[in-house]
């Protein structure tokens, strides 16, 4: 019986111990619209040069964007957020003079189509400092809470383009499916019901080069959930077969986010 209360104890206690563990992990939720441009060019050394928006009309579009974060308060546990971007938009172009891409020679009407998904894994560090009352005549005022984030950003890209001539079905294509480590760098400034923050990740000395960054403001519509403004941005450059792609996509971006 003894050994069976100290069995039931060391159970208990293992449970107890368990469930305090899992209360230090804090999820979060975002989901929203990313209104984005496109930009950037595809070159070979035809040469040829092919711009995105001048020659082959790519404008904006709104894409779908939805992330995870996971917040902790365990001491040397690193924070990890993860994102995922989805951009897709075709378009017709009259091209005015001779473009040599994806292996096939190109001039009048063409169609074509772009596919980019970007999955960013960020596992990141937190420095935080807390802020305190000051007064200014008579107003009292709290000076904000400040965050630091540093870590890496493991970057997964799927990109494909497809052209073809308008009277035809033949189509030639570009496929890049590349994987990038990054270094992060972020910010963050707790003000009431405000949080202001920033993130850069950039890397330009590999053979696949990529930047992205996003700075905006977040606030707090009631207890746990946020409404969230902000301007993103995401380029990459690769080299596939004959064609050096280096592509972009900016703009504002609106989501909610929740925090559990």
């Amino acid at each position: 019986m003894k050994k069976l209360i100290l069995s039931l104890c060391f159970l208990l206690s293992s449970l107890g111990a368990a469930d305090s563990w899992y209360n230090k992990f804090h999820l979060g939720l975002e989901a929203g619209v990313f209104m984005n441009n496109f930009g950037g060019d595809i070159e070979n050394a035809t040469p040829s040069l092919t711009r995105f928006s001048d020659d082959l009309n790519y404008k904006n579009t709104d894409s779908s964007f939805f992330a995870l974060h996971l917040k902790n308060d365990i001491d040397y546990v690193p924070d990890l957020d993860i994102s995922y971007m989805n951009v897709q938009q075709n378009r017709n172009a009259e091209l005015n003079d001779q473009k040599f891409v994806a292996a096939g020679d190109y001039n009048g009407s063409v169609r074509s189509k772009i596919s980019y998904n970007v999955l960013n894994t960020v596992v990141k560090s937190s420095f935080k400092y807390k802020g305190s009352m000051k007064k200014f005549f008579s107003w009292n005022f709290y000076t904000g809470d400040v965050e630091y984030n540093i870590g890496i950003n493991a970057k997964f890209i799927s990109y494909r383009f497809d052209i073809e001539k308008s009277d035809t079905t033949d189509a030639n294509f570009i496929s890049v499916e590349s994987a990038i480590i990054l270094p992060y760098l972020g910010a963050k400034y707790y003000w009431y019901d405000f949080i202001l923050h920033g993130h850069v990740s950039a890397l330009s000395f590999s053979d696949a080069k990529a930047t992205s960054y996003e700075a905006g403001i977040d606030y707090q519509l009631f207890k746990n959930f946020y409404l969230s403004a902000s301007y993103m941005y995401e380029d990459f450059e690769a080299t596939e077969k004959l064609d050096t792609v280096y592509f972009k996509s900016y703009g504002n971006k609106l989501a909610m986010k929740y925090y559990f």
